[in-house]
């Protein structure tokens, strides 16, 4: 997520993590 982190806003990362861990 590093590269994400720098190319999203922080705000998009924590959705796609929300919605990670909901699939996971």
């Amino acid at each position: 997520l590093g590269d994400i982190s720098t190319l999203a806003e922080p705000e998009v990362v924590e959705t796609l993590i929300h919605e990670r861990e909901q699939f996971d």
